[in-house]
């Protein structure tokens, strides 16, 4: 279990010999997030994921707290996704939060620049997702569609992307 308050989680990058997951932190468990910044992290790999956070198993909450300018990246080739966070597994629950300014960035596929959910629940709740980036790719706020139906009160930037989340209902 970590719990963060009142944290900031910058400046740091996984690579190639750390597996390229989670440049700020990455999740196999518990974690939660309080009025906390997590900004300016990379995950450089042949598949870059999770530049803020990368969740493989277990629960996440994030409250009041901002994920911004984080980069899942590899500039040469294969994927970077989820700038901000990468969702493989568990559930990510977020509440009057912001993920903005993040970028899943590659050569061949980026997705998801805020989200990338691929295989776990995400619910949102008064949050934020905007001005993220998934160059050149699909879903620069969210990429995936298991977001919880209950979530409620987002303001999603490119509602395009926006995960399944229907403007006016969540």
């Amino acid at each position: 279990r970590l719990t963060l308050i009142n944290s900031t989680v910058t400046g740091n990058t996984a690579d190639e010999i750390f597996g390229g997951t989670g440049g700020g932190i990455t999740n196999r468990g518990t974690l939660n997030v309080f009025n906390s910044t997590i900004s300016g992290n990379l995950a450089s790999t042949r598949n870059g994921t999770g530049g803020g956070i990368a969740v493989q198993q277990g629960a996440v909450l994030i409250v009041n707290s901002t994920i911004s300018g984080n980069m899942a990246s590899n500039g040469a080739s294969y994927k970077g996704y989820g700038g901000g966070i990468s969702v493989d597994g568990g559930t990510v629950t977020l509440l009057n939060s912001t993920i903005a300014a993040n970028t899943g960035n590659t050569m061949e596929t980026g997705s998801g620049g805020g989200i990338d959910n691929d295989g776990g629940m995400v619910v949102l709740h008064n949050t934020i997702v905007a001005g993220n980036e998934s160059v050149p790719g699909t879903a620069k706020e969210i990429f995936g569609s298991n977001l919880d139906g209950n979530s409620s009160y987002n303001l999603i930037g490119d509602t395009g992307s926006a995960g399944g989340l229907i403007n006016g209902n969540n």
